[in-house]
């Protein structure tokens, strides 16, 4: 089998996007990080050229609808907006220089690699094997950290102090539960996906690695979301473009609908049964309520500065701050922010660090996305659904813990990024299959 060098370079973006979540979550520990930028920016490069070459060489007679073309934009800009928020960072120590120093590096290569593979793939087929990828990548990385903690012998740790009903606070390869818990929860989903769609039973692995970690950690919220999503990909045709619109708009507005909730539900029995036993003094949410009422305080107080957003960190030194110190109780608050900086909403956190611009630009692409899923690969829409109730209150759900992001950001790429009208159509059920050319 001949490859050409379009082809060649497909592939091994391909490649990259399938290794890239296994590759974030072990490159902290390899000290890999630096060599992954350079590579995963060379092969962006690469894809530019290439691309560049690609249209001249199918001329310039390509006819966009400007609907199709909208999401591509919004994407673009909601990339531009998290770089812009990430340079903008304010210098408040060495440590937390460090801290964004090493963000910056680890989301811009892979944000601008899944970007340049959607630009070069102008076929529905290429496209699919994209999804493909980054189906593939999702559902290994359980397996990789299940392997990878069998070999250092952490887990009869974790057995041990899941049957004593102590939560799991890291792993040997990640060191936050709820990130864990959101791997799992993804990895099981998307190895559920390919059990479906290929019907090949190796993937009962994916899902048995998956819901370990999600069970240890013992996270209510997302064994319920992983549930929803995974009977929602045996009824694919139930999220309409309709109700997909009006899950985006839910997710938008969760952080105030949940701080309602909570505050009617507190002290109830249903109230109670969400209140975790490690921080019962905190109430429903434990404590998230402070942190989103803050925040919002902050964004009134000023909301022209919020247009386009205040920058990552940038709610160091604010009341925010204040909440999140009385959420976590004593301790060392920019020791926590070294390791993970999240409002714990995603959408509340894109309105906070890139602006209104930048969660208009996130909206935009998920309206696309969604629908562009409905028509072609309605199962996918049970992972973006899965992804966006994870952004509810997981510190997990937002750009800055990319391990756990990955999988939602190619997947809206993949599917924001219109493809020419003269393209040729592909079934549903062929998405995930690889076709061979001799």
């Amino acid at each position: 089998m001949r490859l050409s060098p379009t082809s060649a370079l497909t592939l091994a973006l391909r490649i990259a996007i399938a290794m890239a979540p296994s590759m974030l979550i072990v490159q902290p520990i390899t000290g890999f990080l630096p060599t992954v930028a350079f590579l995963e920016t060379g092969l962006l490069i690469s894809a530019l050229l290439c691309g560049s070459v690609m249209l001249r060489m199918t001329g310039s007679d390509l006819k966009f609808n400007l609907r199709n073309v909208l999401p591509s934009i919004a994407l673009l800009g909601f990339v531009a907006s998290v770089v812009v928020s990430t340079l903008r960072a304010p210098y408040l120590s060495d440590a937390l220089q460090q801290a964004s120093s090493n963000t910056m590096q680890m989301v811009f290569p892979y944000m601008f690699t899944i970007t340049a593979a959607c630009i070069i793939m102008f076929t529905e087929h290429s496209r699919n094997q994209l999804i493909q990828s980054v189906v593939l990548g999702a559902a290994a990385v359980p397996v990789v950290m299940l392997l990878f903690d069998a070999q250092a012998g952490t887990l009869p740790q974790y057995l041990s102090d899941f049957a004593y009903g102590i939560r799991v606070q890291d792993t040997k390869l990640v060191v936050s539960p709820n990130v864990n818990a959101l791997i799992g929860a993804v990895g099981a989903a998307c190895s559920l996906l390919l059990l479906i769609k290929e019907g090949r039973y190796r993937y009962v692995l994916g899902i048995a690695a998956g819901v370990f970690y999600v069970a240890i950690t013992q996270s209510k919220g997302l064994m319920i979301s992983l549930s929803f999503a995974c009977v929602l990909m045996f009824i694919p045709r139930a999220m309409t473009p309709r109700v997909m619109r009006l899950a985006v708009i839910f997710w938008v507005v969760s952080a105030p609908v949940q701080i309602w909730l909570y505050d009617a539900i507190g002290g109830s029995v249903v109230g109670e049964m969400l209140v975790r036993s490690e921080a019962s003094y905190l109430g429903v949410g434990t404590g998230r309520t402070l942190i989103w009422t803050a925040a919002f305080g902050e964004i009134l107080s000023r909301p022209l500065s919020y247009l386009f957003g205040t920058g990552y960190l940038s709610a160091v030194g604010t009341s925010v701050i204040t909440a999140m110190q009385q959420a976590i109780g004593p301790g060392d608050i920019y020791d926590l922010l070294q390791r993970s900086y999240s409002l714990h909403n995603a959408a509340l956190q894109y309105l906070f660090d890139t602006g209104i611009s930048g969660l208009f630009c996130l909206v935009i692409v998920l309206f696309g996305a969604t629908s562009r899923a409905c028509f072609k690969e309605p199962h996918l829409n049970a992972l973006i659904l899965l992804l966006m109730l994870s952004g509810w209150n997981e510190a997990a759900g937002t750009i800055y813990s990319l391990e756990a992001f990955f999988p939602f950001f190619g997947l809206i790429a993949a599917l924001s990024f219109s493809v020419p009208d003269q393209a040729p159509e592909i079934s549903p059920h062929e998405i995930f299959s690889v076709r061979h050319e001799e």
